[in-house]
């Protein structure tokens, strides 16, 4: 008996020195998708050598933010007599929606899957451990947040709504409003502008939405922004797109719409006149052209005056053949209407046409005589170089003629006595 007592001590001396604990931690911030989707609340524990665990239970907030909860589901640690995980009653507002996963020798957690999800699911949930440690009955917990998201209703996007959708003008202001679906939790719109087609270049219009609950556990959205229209707005269009953490593909076209390019009328400006050639006199018998060009829209319409007289009715006015009674003042008048109104703007070109004066260059006149051997007549070339032509003048010289004539008879009579004085017409023969 007393060998019983001694061994009792030496136990009882041993397991006295060891502290057990057991430890328990959830699932962080878990997020479940609404609808057909997904998500499990994972409940881990550990335990020293001397701990035992009698069972792991799952709590719920009776309601979002109460802090009192309720039993929904019991769990048994491994073992060869672990029971099988149950739910805590037929009404359980998880029941038909879960299943349940016991603790595992290789595995120390109690699961709950959600295989779908619904808007009540978003609460907190508590896990804790019945046990032993130490010879004391304890039940360590942890609490974790499990947060419910839907994606936005893309068949509840409205298209932009525009006021006023037509015959806008210059210093008009335009609202446009997106609405829809922006999911849960409240999702925003923003704005962009665009001029062309070149859409991945647009401005940032900065604006807010106001948001308010939907009976489906999402949330209804409104943006509206205001944009005073200039000249420089005609030609725009507006993309209102939805941000939501659900949304990963920006480009989603689902998620954005876009309006119609908004036509902004604005009056007529000055128009500018370009003359071709660009000189500051033209000649007489030459073209001149004229052009105007003015911003405006509707697109302007042109007209052309001249002392009083119009003479155009064209952007482009060309004359040809130009003379001084066409010199003056010419008017280009650009107009435009929009609403029932008619606007108008003119600019003027002074026009110099003059007559060409030409240069009369300097003349050298020579004169040369000459004979004609065939017919023995007598003619004297004179040559006028004016640096243009050469012309050739025949007149009758006969004293000039007849002096040539005579001294050419005389060198040849020389030249043939000279030749022949053998001959015995030439001999003198003395008597």
């Amino acid at each position: 008996m007393a060998a019983v007592w001694i061994v009792s001590a030496l136990v009882w001396c041993l397991y006295s020195g060891i502290q057990g604990d057991i430890s328990v931690t959830t699932t962080v911030n878990p997020v479940g998708l609404l609808g057909n989707n997904e998500v499990e609340l994972v409940c881990t524990y550990s335990l020293a050598s001397v701990d035992t665990v009698l069972s792991i239970l799952w709590n719920r907030e009776t309601s979002k933010d109460s802090e009192t909860y309720k039993h929904i589901a019991q769990f048994y640690p491994p073992g060869s007599s672990q029971r099988h995980a149950w739910l805590n009653n037929f009404t359980n507002p998880v029941s038909g929606r879960v299943v349940l996963t016991n603790p595992t020798d290789s595995s120390l957690t109690a699961k709950i899957k959600f295989t779908s999800v619904v808007c009540g699911d978003e609460r907190k949930y508590e896990c804790y451990v019945v046990g032993v440690s130490n010879g004391a009955l304890i039940k360590p917990a942890s609490v974790t947040s499990l947060t419910v998201r839907a994606k936005p209703k893309a068949i509840e996007f409205n298209e932009v709504e525009v006021v006023p959708s037509s015959n806008v003008e210059e210093g008009q202001t335009v609202t446009f409003t997106c609405t829809g679906n922006v999911g849960r939790p409240a999702g925003t719109f923003s704005w962009t502008r665009y001029k062309g087609t070149t859409v991945p270049t647009g401005t940032t219009i900065v604006s807010t939405t106001q948001t308010s609950p939907s009976t489906d556990c999402t949330f209804t959205g409104s943006s509206v922004i205001s944009i005073p229209m200039t000249k420089d707005d005609n030609g725009i269009f507006v993309r209102c797109a939805l941000q939501h953490v659900t949304i990963s593909d920006p480009t989603d076209t689902a998620y954005f719409k876009l309006t119609d390019v908004i036509n902004v009328f604005y009056k007529v400006r000055a128009p500018t006149i370009i003359k071709s050639p660009n000189a500051a006199a033209h000649y007489e018998d030459t073209t001149l052209t004229l052009t105007c060009a003015a911003k405006g829209n509707p697109t302007p319409m042109y007209v052309w005056w001249v002392h009083r007289r119009q003479v155009g009715t064209s952007a482009q006015l060309q004359l040809t053949n130009i003379k001084i009674a066409q010199s003056g003042d010419y008017v280009c008048e650009a107009t435009n209407n929009f609403n029932g109104n008619t606007y108008n703007m003119t600019s003027t070109v002074s026009i110099t046409i003059e007559t060409q004066h030409t240069t009369i260059p300097t003349t050298t006149t020579t004169t040369v005589p000459s004979v004609n051997p065939t017919s023995g007549g007598c003619t004297i070339k004179r040559t006028i170089d004016d640096g243009d032509s050469t012309r050739l003048y025949t007149a009758g010289a006969v004293m000039l003629c007849i002096s040539l004539i005579l001294l050419i008879v005389t060198v040849v009579i020389w030249i043939f006595i000279s030749r022949n004085k053998k001959l015995p017409c030439f001999q003198y023969n003395p008597r």
